[in-house]
């Protein structure tokens, strides 16, 4: 029975981890659900930072369908969480994220925020500037953010926003469904 679960689990894995990889080497639209894809990619992601004890919680208001492109959301969250990862818990191993999907009057929201370091003041305004970064010695090549801002208002054709936050780095992302 343990074999049989271990062996369900795996294969899982890795269907999960083929269609993710499908989606963001591909920029086809296809139907998917939020909140399920969104936990699928993070199940992806789980090996880059399995030696720490960092949470990450995906919580809907309702279930949302989208027909769209799943590669551009997932090239978004990965870039929100490696962040959140390498930058905002830095010195820590214990970080949390908070990921809150949100549909109303055909809107997508996602409120993305973590309790890491934050953001300075100057930080926020260059956020989403291609090539900028703090981690410039350590291989940061500044461009995670200002790619995610370009799907989003490109390709999404939402907008994407860096908020003042006293508690880690704080981002909404919209979009029409």
């Amino acid at each position: 029975g343990m074999l049989m679960r271990n062996l369900h689990r795996a294969s899982e894995l890795i269907s999960n981890f083929k269609q993710v990889a499908v989606d963001q080497s591909s920029e086809k639209r296809r139907d998917f659900e939020l909140k399920s894809y969104i936990e699928e990619l993070i199940h992806s992601l789980r090996p880059q930072f399995k030696q720490s004890n960092h949470i990450i919680s995906v919580t809907s208001n309702n279930k949302i369908s989208l027909n769209g492109f799943p590669g551009v959301i997932a090239q978004i969250m990965t870039n929100l969480i490696m962040n959140s990862i390498l930058h905002g818990f830095k010195d820590t191993s214990q970080g949390e994220i908070f990921i809150k999907l949100s549909l109303e009057n055909g809107e997508v929201t996602i409120d993305f925020r973590d309790n890491g370091v934050g953001l300075t003041e100057q930080q926020r305004e260059k956020v989403f500037e291609p090539f900028y970064t703090t981690t410039r010695s350590a291989g940061g090549s500044g461009l995670g953010m200002s790619i995610s801002y370009n799907l989003i208002t490109g390709k999404l054709n939402g907008t994407f926003n860096c908020l003042n936050s006293s508690n880690g780095a704080h981002f909404i992302i919209t979009f029409p469904q």
